[in-house]
């Protein structure tokens, strides 16, 4: 997803399927933006965020 976005094949309004990982659920896939994932990569876990 980065590599698309930063050759501007996709832009951060895009909806893009993102597969997340957690010790509850396992994995699971997640209707999501870029714009969002890029948000999520550089907040703190400790803020939390709401998908």
């Amino acid at each position: 997803m980065l590599r698309a976005y930063e050759s501007e094949t996709i832009d951060l309004h895009a909806d893009i399927k993102v597969r997340i990982t957690n010790a509850d659920n396992g994995t699971f896939l997640e209707d999501t933006t870029v714009g969002r994932v890029l948000v999520w990569r550089i907040t703190p876990i400790e803020v939390g965020l709401i998908m």
